[in-house]
């Protein structure tokens, strides 16, 4: 499991702001912070949840995943978002974010299930991060929530918001946040966490599309997924899948290829 360096670079950025040790932080992960805005720097998990467990202990607030996901530029998803917002639909724009999810976060892959009324784009975390440190699982998927959220308004400058969202963890104690964050019924419980979009909003066309541009970025993007492949060693990743998804069956290639933000068929 890898985090991209410049994400954690805006947590610490973010979590500065709200009065915490920026000095601290950084010292976490070992680097300064203009080698955190390396596009081929990835942290493990242990660093990431170390630098976001010590944010949340000195900012002491209790939503700073939503409030980050709130605060964060766009820019930040670096090239997902250039593609995204290349592309000529919300649609197609959704489908990239499928694609290309793990030059992000790689933990916390996303699917996609599209239906007549309802288009749900669904988060999974990754099992055996679930279990280093639920809290930052929690905060990382609320940022990340509400930054899709953000991401798909910016396309057609709607504001559009989504029919339904259902978090995959206990239903906290102040959770009428999350209803005034997301302005739709808000769930909780179980373990993944889908956004219910209306299908209509996502057939609008993207206004900043440029489809040479998305040509580029994709064969970009794609040569980049590749070679983050390689550096890990594919075969020990997939091996390393199968073992954190024992629970105690082994798992199925559908639920491997989920883990590893794949389809069966490329797995």
């Amino acid at each position: 499991m890898q985090f991209r360096a410049r994400f954690l670079a805006n947590v610490i950025q973010f979590a500065a702001q709200q009065g915490a040790s920026p000095k601290q932080l950084l010292a976490l992960t070992g680097k300064n912070r203009a080698q955190l805005n390396d596009e081929l720097l990835y942290f493990e998990a242990d660093i990431y949840n170390k630098v976001v467990e010590e944010a949340l202990r000195q900012t002491t607030d209790p939503f700073l995943g939503l409030h980050l996901g709130q605060y964060m530029s766009l820019s930040a998803a670096g090239l997902i978002v250039q593609i995204v917002q290349s592309s000529n639909t919300i649609a197609e724009g959704l489908e990239h974010i499928i694609a290309f999810a793990n030059l992000g976060c790689q933990a916390l892959p996303f699917t996609l299930k599209k239906g007549k009324e309802e288009w749900i784009l669904e988060m999974t975390p990754n099992a055996l991060w679930c279990k280093q440190s639920e809290q930052v699982v929690r905060h990382t998927i609320d940022g990340t929530v509400i930054f899709t959220i953000r991401e798909i308004q910016s396309l057609s400058h709607q504001k559009y918001y989504p029919l339904r969202v259902h978090f995959g963890y206990e239903k906290p104690q102040k959770f009428l946040a999350y209803e005034e964050a997301f302005r739709c019924p808000v769930s909780f419980g179980g373990e993944s966490t889908p956004i219910v979009l209306n299908a209509k909003h996502v057939q609008e066309a993207v206004i900043t599309s440029d489809y040479k541009l998305l040509k580029v970025l994709v064969k970009f993007a794609e040569a980049k997924l590749e070679s983050l492949q390689k550096q890990k060693g594919f075969g020990q990743t997939v091996k390393n899948t199968i073992i954190n998804l024992i629970q105690p069956q082994f798992p199925s290639i559908k639920q491997v290829a989920l883990n590893l933000n794949m389809s069966v068929r490329s797995l």
